[in-house]
């Protein structure tokens, strides 16, 4: 696990762009996907970030749908994922397999913290043998 990376999933490429480059200027590393399906690729193909900001309202595979696919992959079932959403239902994310609910659009203050809180609990983890 990377413990300053960031995976960014949402098919609005202004959006994704945007979260993108805050959080380089921030010092993170940052992976983007535009939906579901490329997000589950790419944590196959690569170490798994410290977390990820998923939108639900995405084509081919949306939010809802990873997150159900996320809870049966066991490499990477314990990964915070943060729902970033307009349409956001707290239970229901919950439900899903969400670790926390921010409404669109975010504060960029309280997403940064967000992604550090969750970066640096990463960071301090006590590592596997």
């Amino acid at each position: 696990m990377s413990f300053n990376s960031v995976m960014v999933v949402d098919d609005d490429d202004a959006i994704r762009e945007a979260v993108k480059e805050i959080l380089e200027m921030e010092g993170y590393e940052v992976t983007t996907a535009r939906n579901g399906a490329e997000a589950l690729d790419l944590l196959n193909r690569s170490p798994p970030p410290c977390v990820i900001l998923l939108d639900l309202m995405m084509p081919v595979l949306n939010g809802w749908q990873f997150l159900e696919a996320k809870k049966k992959t066991a490499a990477i079932v314990a990964l915070p994922v943060v729902v970033v959403s307009a349409v956001a239902d707290h239970q229901r994310e919950k439900d899903h397999g969400a670790t926390q609910i921010v409404r669109k659009p975010p504060d960029v203050d309280s997403l940064l913290k967000i992604v550090e809180h969750y970066c640096h609990a990463a960071a301090m983890a006590p590592k596997a043998a």
